[in-house]
């Protein structure tokens, strides 16, 4: 178990040796030792499955998928188990650190891991791989076999003879169902597993070319062997000839040393590069291998140098092998010009960092990314000139794949600025920092379409922000396609920076002003959200204040605009201009209530133009606000001159879809009755908080509002609208109606106040119907003495609603009875309204008294023609009720017409 354990590590670290280690898991998973109990092949296929499952997750076993997953299969492993641990591709290092981090650690690693590698490789001997090989060579001849059914039938039945009658138990224990059963993956574990037996046994193709190979090598060794008991004998048989020679020599005496000019070369001799003869010194053919040139000796100088050497030793005779000749250092410069022109260096140095950049995918695919970037880095900053702008260009076309390589030039730069690496460099600023970072950033303002965030993540990642940069980041805060990521770049760095984030955040707070919407809409949107940190709450409070302030100017101050082509500004205060100076304060209301003191002062010195403007974008911050702001009551408390509209505008919006809270209404009234405000406007958002007697008091100031104020106090008192839910109001319509019609005077611009007020009611006809209607009129009649408005009243219902006349009809003949002759302008409006609704009037008519007939015939003459033809139509029995009197009258205007 720990030897399956060690082969896994030893896959997970050198991937090359996996098919070695998948192979011996398949020949151990199929020979598992027969003495081992049920428990210890449990738990070896246990650990074996789980081994196999550490191997098949490995990316580099992509390539062995359906190998290991077979194996995993026979071992028992479920479909979900195999999708889990499912092999993953190498992860993608092109685009990110990755990419350069894993090359640099294989750069690191790679003496280390050479060495490693090759023991590795030393470990697999030529007789293992060969076994392997005809393993495979087997199982690839017999794969085909294995997918014909008679075949495997043979196979099966062969294979019944061998069994044993019962199962015996410990196969029972471990065995697990073939999920894979007749795929192509089982049919190919299934021949290599064939295959092993059969190499082991000598079956097969694969054992034949075995045997075969083991034939060839065998004979090889014996060839060698041979050859090399060959040569030494004929090395042997050299030695004894030259030896017997020289004594021969030293015998005669024939020639002494000092006058032998012939050099005697005992191992060119020895080593076969040629030999002289002991006659004339005629030089005989080599009898060996020839002699490497290195270790010849050749011209007169050898041979003087080696009779020197005779000379010099008195008793035997040496030989002197030659020094070998001394390997000359390489220099660059001695293969190169020394004298270039500045052009043909610069060509030549544009040239080579080309070939570098061009080199990209190479250095990724050899480990060698890092050292590549490093090279181009120390290259550009050394030399910078053209080698900058190659740089740049180069970066620029493909931005995503290199951004790295830009970030690396650009620290290199920042930290030569600093002086971290040079500290004798002239250069104390960092202009060269600064056209880097530029640079890059227009290339990618240029390139970039508007919602890639590549821009951001330069501008996050440098080490400084310069001036310069700023300029470009708020050009691209000002495009209007890209603001959301130039606003929200600012907002990381104001975030992430705090040593610099004040002026981080003041570009953005002018961005709060500027003249297109959308920008300004963006920037106000960003530092509310800054807005909660404590920290930059001073600073925001403090630029909104500062721009709320200039409101109080009779003029607008002039403003450039970023391109400084557009002036901002003017002789008079315009609504465009006005929003620029108070939208970021009236964004921050709902955050911070207590700026609404400052709003009210400054609201109260402005002039009428701008309180208008002020009064139209009230909406949305009072409604965060609500009616339980501490701050709220305070300034109804301590209200500004001039701040009044302001206040009851604030008010209206509090209680335009909700009811004023207690507390609300009892400031509201304290503020009215102690200043003895005459604007009544002022109680208009808490009447529903109000009593009913206050409510029918105010009522004659409410009325002489405009149309559409009234409108407005109708719809809260009577609880209408589509917000306002099903809650009844604080009067029902038939009070509202009486009420009015209760409102006795004189005034004639009173009373026309009235007629409006009761014209509204009538236009509400989902509220004041026909049902409330006939109440109001039940209610009037029966006062005394009846309201001087109620005739003109029925009048105008008859037109509303037109169902209501046999009901007015009715209260014509209660009027009768009520003398209604007796108050003119009662009787005037009764006689109008028998004009509108004759026919149906006429019976009523002929009910009143001969006088108040007459008169009534006298104030409306259009009356008599059709009252008489209606007489006459009938009969006697109905001619008999009407009064003698009326009858002489209605005949004498007959004879008159």
């Amino acid at each position: 178990m720990v030897c399956i354990a060690s082969l896994t590590t030893i896959a997970r670290q050198r991937p090359g040796q996996l098919l070695t280690v998948i192979q011996s898991f398949e020949l151990l998973f199929a020979n598992l030792p027969p003495n081992f109990t049920r428990a210890q092949v449990s738990s070896v296929r246990k650990l074996l499955k789980m081994q196999c499952l550490t191997l098949y997750r490995h990316h580099c076993a992509v390539e062995y998928k359906s190998q290991i997953s077979t194996l995993l299969t026979g071992l028992g492993a479920t479909p979900y188990e195999l999708s889990r641990y499912a092999p993953r591709p190498p992860p993608e290092i092109s685009k990110h650190k990755s990419r350069q981090e894993l090359a640099n650690k294989a750069a690191n690693q790679a003496a280390g891991d050479k060495d490693e590698t090759e023991g590795d490789m030393d470990t697999e001997t030529p007789e293992i791989r060969r076994v392997i090989e005809a393993v495979e060579l087997t199982a690839e001849d017999i794969r085909p076999l294995l997918s014909n059914p008679d075949i495997v039938t043979d196979i099966v039945i062969c294979s019944l003879k061998r069994l044993p009658e019962k199962m015996p138990s410990s196969f029972r224990d471990v065995y697990t169902p073939i999920e894979s059963a007749g795929t192509e993956a089982q049919v190919r574990q299934l021949a290599k597993l064939l295959a092993n037996q059969m190499t082991a046994r000598g079956i097969g193709v694969g054992a034949e070319k075995l045997e075969l190979s083991h034939s060839l090598n065998e004979q090889q060794k014996t060839d060698t062997r041979n050859r090399k008991r060959t040569y030494e004998e004929y090395l042997t048989e050299k030695q004894t000839t030259e030896l017997a020679w020289q004594a021969k020599q030293s015998k005669d005496g024939t020639k002494s040393h000092t006058e032998s000019k012939q050099p005697i070369n005992i191992l060119s001799t020895l080593l076969g590069s040629g030999q002289y003869s002991p006659q004339g010194g005629e030089r005989l053919p080599p009898m060996g291998p020839p002699l490497p040139p290195s270790m010849q000796l050749h011209g007169e100088d050898s041979t003087m140098d080696t009779q020197q050497d005779f000379d010099s030793k008195s008793s035997k005779r040496k030989c002197v092998i030659p020094k070998p000749k001394q390997i000359k250092q390489f220099k660059l410069s001695d293969i190169t010009i020394t004298h270039m022109d500045d052009a043909t260096k610069e060509k030549l140095m544009i040239q080579s960092i080309k070939r570098i950049f061009e080199a990209d995918e190479n250095s990724l695919r050899g480990e060698s990314s890092r050292g590549r970037v490093k090279l181009i880095i120390n290259l550009i900053t050394n030399y910078g000139g053209v080698l900058r702008d190659a740089l740049r260009q180069f970066i620029v076309e493909d931005l995503r794949a290199r951004i790295e390589l830009a970030l690396a030039w650009l620290y290199q730069e920042y930290v030569i600025a600093q002086g971290y690496i040079r500290e004798d460099d002239p250069r104390t600023d960092y202009e060269q920092y600064d056209a880097c970072l530029c640079g890059l950033l227009q290339a990618l303002k240029d390139k970039l379409e508007p919602r890639d965030r590549l821009f951001s993540k330069l501008l996050l990642e440098a080490p400084r922000i310069t001036e310069n940069a700023l300029v470009i980041v708020r050009q691209y805060c000002q495009d209007e396609a890209r603001v959301s990521i130039g606003i929200g770049t600012l907002k990381e760095l104001i975030l992430s920076r705090p040593s610099s984030s004040g002026v981080y955040l003041q570009n953005l707070l002018e961005l709060t002003t500027h003249d297109k919407e959308e920008v300004r809409k963006q920037a106000v949107s960003v530092t509310k959200a800054l807005y909660t940190r404590e920290s930059l709450q001073p600073l925001i409070e403090k630029f909104a204040l500062e721009y709320l302030e200039l409101l109080k100017e009779d003029h607008p101050p002039i403003l450039m605009t970023e391109d400084m082509d557009t002036e901002i500004g003017g002789e008079i205060w315009i609504e465009e201009t006005i929003k620029l100076y108070f939208g970021l304060y009236m964004a921050l209301l709902p955050l911070n209530h207590e700026l609404i003191h400052q709003l009210a002062l400054v609201y109260g010195q402005a002039t009428n133009e701008i309180k208008k403007c002020i009064l139209r974008y009230l909406q949305q911050p009072v409604s965060s606000i609500g009616m339980h702001s501490k701050e709220l009551y305070v300034l109804l408390e301590n209200c500004p001159p001039g701040a009044e509209t302001l206040i009851t505008r604030m008010l209206h919006i509090l209680t335009e879809k909700t009811p004023p809270i207690p507390e609300l209404v009892i400031k509201v009234k304290d503020l009215y009755y102690s200043r003895k405000m005459s604007d009544v406007r002022f109680l208009i958002p808490v009447l529903n908080g109000l009593e009913k007697q206050e409510i029918i008091q105010a009522l004659p100031q409410l009325i002489q509002l405009s149309a559409n104020v009234v409108r407005e106090v109708f719809h809260r008192l009577l609880n209408m609208g589509q917000d306002r839910g099903k809650q009844q109001g604080k009067l029902r319509p038939s009070e509202l109606m009486v009420a009015l019609h209760s409102l006795e005077t004189k005034d004639e611009k009173q009373i026309k106040a009235i007629i409006q007020s009761i014209y509204l009611c009538f236009r509400e006809t989902d509220i004041f119907t026909h049902d409330v209607l006939a109440g109001v009129f039940q209610q009037l009649l029966d006062m005394t003495p009846i309201p001087t408005l109620f005739m003109r009243t029925v009048i105008q219902s008859t037109m509303f609603c037109p169902n209501i006349v046999p009901f007015v009809l009715g209260i014509l003949s209660k009027l009768i009875a009520k003398q209604v002759w007796k108050q003119s302008k009662l009787w005037q409006g009764f006689v109008k309204c028998c004009q509108i609704t004759k026919p149906q009037s006429f019976p009523t008519m002929l009910q009143l008294p001969p006088r108040q007939l007459e008169n009534a015939l006298e104030i409306c003459p259009e009356l008599r023609e059709p009252l008489a033809d209606h007489v006459k139509q009938y009969n006697p029995m109905q001619r008999a009720r009407i009064p003698r009197q009326v009858l002489q009258l209605i005949e004498k205007t007959e004879n008159q017409i």
